[in-house]
């Protein structure tokens, strides 16, 4: 099933090999194909004037080229009109998303059943209305798996499919904790209806990283109504995570089961196959062709994040660009040395700890390094000491200096906080849900 882009694509190279490169480009340069509208291709174009001469010469032609690509009889649609094209558009959606298709997910052992999970739902999603099988399936999706593997990835081309042929259906992308700050806001603006409507609204909500909502009293009810107001009336709901449900210790239990109502799936890291093919499809992207020996070195020396594979053959092709060397294991070798300073591992910035605090706990990072000594204010301090002394280098001294207090204050915080986990269950399973988000970013 081709989307609205790659199909336009198709016949406005078919119709420039017949009408010419400046002809074409003149009138489609930025001409961009937005959705399928029944047997109709929508396609936005700049001007007025631009649609009418489009309408006048090209029209006929492109409509031939599209129903032959398509294998179906098909119309086009050249709209000028922003009050025409914007219900084809789709504000409520990350930018960029639609180049993350199913054609460039990489198909492994490590990610077969989520990959064709997707697949299954965004092919249900994006049936015609009233169509025989279109109801929800695997109703929530659960995809979870350590970061960089391709979780996003599916849920954006999940988006995509769906987008490309239902332009009718409401979809609603958002990522954990930006749920958590829109909620804040609505509340301090007294927008919750409308934050409420559009949630409810949708007919497909998609969710990544949501266990960032764990630990957040108000976030989860909210979340708890979204999700129940949706599955009742048959919505999708698809969510990513960094770990199963059950690991995440500070989620409240109705919302552990209802995300386990449906599909839960891993992604795990590719094995070397896999990344030896991912290798060399981000490599052909980038109009690169990789020696075996090339690809082979930097598959077996990045194991377990897609992303830094593709930092690391952009890195070659800026070398064999900028410095016009040969594409050796020697250049990969450079290239992989210098990612992996830019990426030192699980050693986050004390300004990271500090963000994920804020927003866990719900206390301003400014009132947590602050003079305040109220109760909430003093025991999210304590967290982040106790974080700080855990997950960075810092000695007690130079974290007294980055809060502005003194040694026996920090030697407190961590203490307190440590004996804490002992006896309190729930400051345990806050320090370990605080400790997987910060390393999930």
């Amino acid at each position: 099933m081709q989307t609205p882009a790659a199909l336009f694509d198709g016949a406005i190279k078919k119709l420039t090999d017949e009408k010419g490169d400046i002809v074409i480009s003149t009138f489609f340069e930025d001409a961009e194909a937005l959705a399928f509208d029944g047997d109709k291709l929508i396609v936005k174009v700049q001007s007025d004037l631009v649609k009418s001469v489009i309408d006048q010469r090209f029209a006929a032609d492109i409509a031939d080229i599209i129903s032959e690509i398509a294998g179906s009889r098909m119309k086009v649609e050249f709209l000028s009109d922003p009050t025409q094209y914007r219900r084809y558009e789709r504000s409520t959606l990350p930018a960029g998303y639609a180049a993350y298709t199913f054609d460039t997910f990489i198909v492994g052992n490590s990610n077969k059943l989520a990959h064709a999970a997707a697949m299954a739902v965004a092919n249900a999603g994006s049936l015609p209305a009233g169509a025989a099988g279109s109801a929800a399936i695997y109703n929530p999706l659960f995809i979870y798996g350590q970061s960089g593997l391709g979780k996003t990835h599916l849920l954006y081309a999940i988006m995509e499919m769906i987008t490309s042929h239902r332009y009718d259906k409401k979809v609603v992308y958002i990522k954990g904790d930006e749920f958590t700050n829109e909620l804040i806001d609505a509340i301090q603006q007294g927008t919750t209806p409308e934050f409420r409507d559009k949630y409810r609204g949708a007919d497909l909500l998609l969710v990544d990283d949501i266990q960032f909502i764990a630990g957040k009293d108000r976030t989860q009810e909210e979340f708890f109504h979204t999700f129940n107001s949706l599955y009742e009336a048959g919505k999708q709901i698809v969510l990513t995570s960094d770990r199963p449900p059950k690991e995440m210790a500070t989620l409240e239990e109705r919302l552990t089961t209802r995300f386990e109502w449906g599909l839960i799936t891993d992604i795990q890291p590719p094995d070397i196959e896999t990344r030896m093919a991912l290798v060399n499809a981000k490599a052909k992207n980038m109009g690169l062709e990789l020696p075996p020996d090339v690809t082979e070195y930097v598959a077996s020396n990045i194991t377990s994040n897609i992303r830094q594979l593709e930092g690391a053959v952009k890195k070659i092709a800026a070398t064999n660009s900028v410095m016009q060397l040969p594409i050796t294991v020697a250049v990969a070798q450079n290239a992989i040395k210098d990612l992996f300073k830019e990426s030192p591992g699980l050693n986050p910035t004390p300004q990271l700890i500090l963000e994920e605090v804020a927003s866990f706990t719900g206390v301003a990072a400014d009132r947590i390094t602050g003079p305040s000594k109220a109760k909430d204010i003093s025991n999210a301090r304590q967290v982040f000491i106790y974080l700080l002394t855990e997950m960075t280098d810092m000695s007690l001294p130079s974290i007294g200096r980055f809060l502005n207090r003194d040694h026996t204050t920090v030697l407190y915080g961590r203490d307190k906080i440590a004996e804490k986990i002992k006896t309190d269950q729930n400051t345990a399973n806050m320090i370990t849900d605080l400790m997987k988000n910060i390393r999930s970013r």
